[in-house]
């Protein structure tokens, strides 16, 4: 006998010729799940500087309605310090609006980030170069974490794999901000990768 759940997910379960229970079961990793459901995001900033302390920035809103799990990567061709904050305060109008992609390209859902401005944006980030960053009067209150990077020394961190250390839960109606900051006068490209997840507060519960 051989019983099939019907529901395409190929668990199965019999009873072989010894009158045993057999049960087959195939998984799929967390991260696959979550991609195919849409709930992950990325957004991407490349900028390049030629100063000491001149800043590429990507920051943003939080929902009251998502929990965000969030993974970031920084790219550098020089010596830079990599930050991330919490509680920040910047001056609204002062960046550029960049695009958020749903990692499942055929999936209807948008995220729920939202951009620094009067009236925020909801389903973008914004984007400073070092002339924006400077105007925006970023004011970090909470460093989360820094870390020093260069040609010879780039860090990562991604949304997927060692989730224990790579990953961050963030706090709700919040702002945030990641910041490559140049440390030499040297032509630096600074290249930032966000990846994200967004789990909505209704237990395990998934949007479509």
């Amino acid at each position: 006998m051989l019983i099939e759940d019907g529901t395409g997910s190929s668990r199965k379960a019999g009873v072989n010729a010894d009158n045993r229970l057999e049960v087959d079961s195939i998984s799929t990793p967390i991260v696959h799940h979550q991609l195919h459901e849409g709930e992950l995001f990325t957004c991407h900033y490349e900028n390049t500087v030629t100063n000491t302390n001149e800043m590429t920035v990507i920051a943003f809103n939080t929902p009251v309605d998502r929990k965000i799990h969030l993974g970031f990567r920084a790219d550098v061709t020089g010596a830079a310090t990599f930050s991330f904050y919490e509680n920040t305060s910047i001056d609204v109008g002062e960046g550029t609006t960049l695009t958020i992609y749903n990692r499942c390209r055929s999936c209807g859902r948008t995220s729920k980030l939202s951009t620094i401005e009067a009236t925020p944006i909801e389903g973008s980030v914004t984007r400073f170069d070092e002339t924006q960053a400077a105007g925006a009067n970023i004011s970090t209150t909470t460093q989360l974490w820094q870390h020093s990077i260069g040609s010879d020394l780039k860090q990562a961190f991604e949304a997927v794999g060692a989730r224990a250390i790579n990953e961050w839960v963030l706090d709700f109606n919040q702002q945030y901000a990641v910041i490559i900051k140049t440390a030499t006068d040297d032509d630096n490209i600074c290249n930032l990768v966000l990846n994200w997840q967004e789990e909505t507060l209704a237990g395990h519960g998934h949007e479509h």
